[in-house]
């Protein structure tokens, strides 16, 4: 099984997003919350979510804006 990574914080899937992690799927529970299942093939996305808490990555804005419009879209979108 390829390795994953599953996350509910709304910003820490867009910094995954920006970065070109793949969402595999998103598991929706009955309270209204919403877990975003990443493919992490190679166990990177541990390191890339430690540099954004450290202010160590730098992304451009432009795609930073289209995760954020994209992981709202997702979370929102009729299943």
């Amino acid at each position: 099984m390829a390795h994953e990574i599953k996350l509910k914080d709304f910003y820490s899937c867009v910094i995954l997003r920006t970065l070109g992690f793949q969402i595999d799927r998103i598991d929706r529970y009955s309270n209204d919350v919403a877990v975003f299942v990443f493919k992490d093939p190679d166990k990177n996305a541990t390191q890339a979510l430690q540099d954004y808490w450290d202010r160590k990555l730098k992304v451009t804005a432009r795609d930073l804006i289209d995760a954020i419009h994209e992981v709202k879209s997702r979370i929102y979108e009729k299943v």
